[in-house]
């Protein structure tokens, strides 16, 4: 997995390096010997067309004079790390390479212990990655990272403003800008117009109207009656507003949030089961789809990648009109934005500038942007922070998409929905008009401007006395005191 191999004298020669080539051996499909260092070699490419490459050994001075970036590759597994943008970077780049830092052994956690230690022992990687870990969790409030608007603010191709409003901020930690990264996905709520009282937001007051107000047979959600009233809870409820790291404030002992603990249990939206889980999903796609369809529930939870999870949940899951209503708050939080991996720099890198440069590559190039992929730093399948990509995509979901049927030769619209579990859902998709993509855009911006940055260790303090509640054990309001008083002392304990 690691390179090209070749066999001289009855040894195995390593002939390449995924590191300095922009393709895969699995991608070879054919290879000629030109001389010893020379080969030809013929690729097959995505589009199933193939493509000659003349492979040469470079002068080992001119890789020797690349300077080193150190990435920290925390997903572990025994696979080849460099996807295709770090190693088209390195085939590029004269002036760096980057180099991928394997914590590979053991479970996350042990990983990401390693990777502290080297850190303390002056020895970690110029670029660390963060999915279930924090800046904070790596020292940096005590100076261990670097602030990246130091960098982007003195840089001469990009700057705040190329990204859409609010998007950097939420990744902030008081104020300073430690992880970044180019994508984002969505949350929300969606409910028919016709049971939404003309809301395009709402409250607990107002949920609770329209609540009591839906048909007697009708479920909450799809998966409302096979889902803990735990993950009901931290599914439709938010509980981020209700604290805040940089100030240790927090107001869990308010009534609106006993009141939102209430609804759940006097309603019983969703079971006390003990063999249900919070994250647990017991209804697929198109049963979703289907019982939304056909008004036997009132919401449906909406998970929205980019303006074509948008579409769907408009054209498919309804035929009438439907609003994204959000999440009950006085806020109006119609939508919540939430990153996947960020990437930061370490504060005692050798070479901040190289790291710099390749994350300008990795995240805000076009280069980036039209080779995307899922593993990649900025996905297509996902809306993009950039303010000038957004647009494409906000672009690209306003423009039909067609192909020509081989057979009868006739154009076709090729967006088209397909139910996978055989429910005979089709729906032909059209793009969207100026209205509607107008509507959607400040539907995104909106959420994108609104602070969710939730902590894992007070949701998780939330969850598991809010399921201390819902078993009975104890009162709401007792729930709720207790609650206040957890995350009061772990957040005093942050400052």
């Amino acid at each position: 997995d690691d390179g090209l191999y070749a066999l001289k004298n009855d040894i195995w020669v390593k002939l390449t390096d995924f590191a300095e080539n922009d393709f895969h051996t699995h991608d070879i499909r054919d290879v000629e010997a030109v001389d010893e260092n020379t080969f030809i070699i013929s690729l097959k490419k995505e589009d199933n067309s193939y493509e000659l490459r003349l492979l040469s050994q470079r002068d080992i001075s001119e890789i020797k004079a690349k300077k080193i970036v150190k990435l920290a590759n925390l997903n572990g597994g025994n696979i080849d790390p460099y996807n295709d943008l770090i190693k088209k970077y390195n085939s590029e780049s004269d002036n760096y390479k980057v180099e991928i830092v394997n914590y590979n052994d053991g479970v996350y956690d042990e990983r990401t212990d390693s990777l502290k230690q080297d850190i303390l022992s002056g020895n970690a990687p110029d670029i660390v990655t963060f999915s279930n870990i924090t800046p904070s969790s790596l020292g940096a409030d005590s100076g261990t990272m670097v602030d990246l608007y130091s960098l982007l603010d003195n840089d001469s191709d990009l700057s705040r403003d190329d990204f859409l409003d609010g998007f950097l901020e939420r990744m902030e930690t008081k104020g300073k800008l430690y992880q970044i990264t180019a994508s984002f996905i969505m949350n929300s709520v969606i409910i028919k117009d016709k049971y939404a009282n003309g809301l395009t937001s709402w409250n607990i007051d107002e949920l609770e109207q329209i609540y009591n107000n839906k048909p007697s047979d009708m479920e909450f959600s799809a998966g409302s009656a096979l889902s803990s009233k735990e993950e009901m809870f931290r599914l439709l409820f938010k509980c981020n507003r209700y604290y805040n790291t940089d100030t240790a404030e927090c107001s869990f002992n308010s009534s609106e949030f006993i009141r939102e603990l209430k609804f759940i249990n006097d309603n019983d939206i969703g079971t006390s089961n003990d063999m249900l889980t919070p994250g647990m999903t017991l209804v697929n796609d198109d049963e979703n789809i289907i019982k939304f369809r056909n008004d036997e529930v009132m919401v449906n939870f909406a998970y929205l990648n980019d303006f074509r999870s948008i579409r769907e949940f408009t054209q498919v899951y309804s035929d009438e009109p439907v609003t994204f209503i959000g999440f009950p708050d006085n806020d109006k939080m119609n939508g919540i934005v939430s990153v996947g991996t960020t990437y930061g720099i370490m504060g005692d890198s050798d070479n901040i500038e190289g790291a710099w440069d390749f994350m300008k590559y990795y995240f805000f190039s076009e280069e980036a942007f039209n080779n995307g992929a899922e593993y990649h730093a900025i996905n297509p399948y996902k809306f993009c922070g950039i303010e000038k990509f957004y647009k494409q995509q906000l672009e690209d979901i306003k423009t039909p998409h067609t192909y020509i049927d081989s057979i009868t030769g006739e154009e076709k619209n090729a967006d088209i929905y397909t139910s996978y579990s055989g429910n005979g859902i089709e729906v032909e998709l059209q793009p969207f008009t100026n209205e509607e993509a107008e509507k959607y855009d400040d539907f995104v911006r909106n959420a994108v401007k609104q602070r969710f940055n939730g902590n894992s260790t007070v949701n998780n303090i939330v969850w598991e006395e809010a399921g201390a509640y819902f078993a009975g054990e104890r009162s709401a309001e007792d729930a709720a005191e207790i609650i206040q008083n957890r995350v009061s002392i772990y957040l005093s304990e942050q400052t």
